[in-house]
């Protein structure tokens, strides 16, 4: 029965951290959703010059520039990645936790698409 009741709460933290993490709860003003099914989740994403996205978590996803970008992703150890982006550049991500600076002039607009089976394949690794 003891085991039982770890396993239990084991699932219940876990699903808190996931619905915790989603980026339209831990950054409603960036991220707004357009779809989602058991599949997939869409986002528009859009960070005005010298604004920080919070940390938050996606698994596998796309994202599809429709403005140019320069931003700085920083990873959950610190380590910062400069990316640049074209309007029409698709950027590939596996699945991450983040926090997103842009450090561009323009406001960063893009369509992400999210992979939701890509959480359970990673964490199988």
């Amino acid at each position: 029965m003891r085991c039982c009741r770890y396993w239990f709460v084991g699932l219940l933290c876990g699903v808190a951290f996931m619905v915790m993490s989603l980026p339209v709860k831990a950054a409603p003003k960036f991220y707004k959703t357009k779809f989602e099914n058991s599949k997939v989740r869409t986002f528009d994403f859009a960070v005005q010059p010298g604004a920080t996205v919070p940390m938050d978590s996606h698994p596998d996803h796309l994202m599809y520039f429709t403005t140019q970008a320069k931003l700085d992703f920083t990873g959950s150890d610190g380590k910062v990645s400069h990316q640049k982006a074209k309007s029409g550049d698709v950027m590939w991500m596996e699945s991450t936790s983040h926090s997103i600076k842009n450090v561009g002039r323009n406001t960063v607009h893009a369509f992400m698409v999210e992979f939701k089976d890509s959480y359970s394949r990673h964490k199988k690794k």
